[in-house]
Formats: C-alpha cells, sequence, structure tokens
C-alpha cells in the first residue's frame, strides 16, 4: 500500500480533470531509460538502479518506488512513496529536474509544494492507518 503520485509533463493550465483534456492529448516525453537512470543517480545517490523499470530510494523515515515501465522514452513515472514528508523534498527535486508536474492521485489534483503540499499524503496515511489497524 502507497501513496501513489504520478510525474509527467501536463499544460500550465491543467485542472486536475483529465476529462478536460482533449480526446487526442498525450503527454510529451520526459526523457529516456537511460537519461532517467543518470538523473535519479544524481539527485539520489543511494538509489537502487539494478533495475530500471524499477528503482527504489529507501532512506531513513521513507522510501520511494520509481515505477517506470519498458516504454522508451518515458512519458510517465509512478512514484509509490511510503513513509513521512520528508518524501515531498524529494518528490519535488525530481519533478523539478525532470521538469514535470506532480500528479497527486489520492487528492486529483497537481502538488502544490508552496501550499499544503503534504495533504495527499496525509489522508493516504490516515486511509492505511485506519485499515492496517
Amino acid at each position: 500500500m502507497s501513496w501513489d503520485v504520478i510525474l509527467m509533463k501536463l499544460p500550465d493550465d491543467f485542472t486536475g480533470d483529465f476529462d478536460e483534456m482533449p480526446k487526442d492529448w498525450m503527454p510529451e516525453n520526459l526523457c529516456t531509460h537511460e537519461s532517467l537512470k543518470s538523473i535519479i543517480e544524481e539527485v539520489f545517490p543511494t538509489v537502487n538502479t539494478d533495475d530500471t523499470s524499477w528503482m527504489t530510494l529507501n532512506d531513513k523515515t521513507y522510501s520511494i518506488e520509481f515505477n517506470v515501465g519498458d516504454a522508451d522514452p518515458i512519458t510517465t513515472i509512478t512514484l509509490h512513496v511510503r513513509g513521512n514528508d520528508e518524501a515531498l523534498q524529494s518528490i519535488r527535486n525530481i519533478s523539478e529536474k525532470l521538469n514535470c508536474k506532480a500528479f497527486d492521485t489520492t487528492e486529483g489534483e497537481i502538488i502544490n509544494f508552496s501550499e499544503k503540499p503534504n495533504k495527499g499524503f496525509l489522508k493516504w496515511r490516515n486511509y492505511r492507518d485506519k485499515v492496517c489497524k
């Protein structure tokens, strides 16, 4: 069980409702597998990149799995996040490095790192704590 965040390039005026996107809209390419591995290793020196389709960052207080899949070039990256709010800075760092948005699947909106970026993560943790008693 994890809080899931999707990294992708989205229009600046995106409201969080994918139904409002043009029917033929597709996210722009983020990068290739090779370049993503280099970028992630630069941003997170301790990340495990043995499998570039599913890389794992284990920090002292949180973990992030980078679910990339096999498509090359990469258009989306799903982050499976566990732990505490320190993970938010890592999500911000990688989304800024990739020049993309971080879409909070719990809230159904882009994470605003300047104002309550943890609201979806908090909601997910509260849910997890209820179902995993």
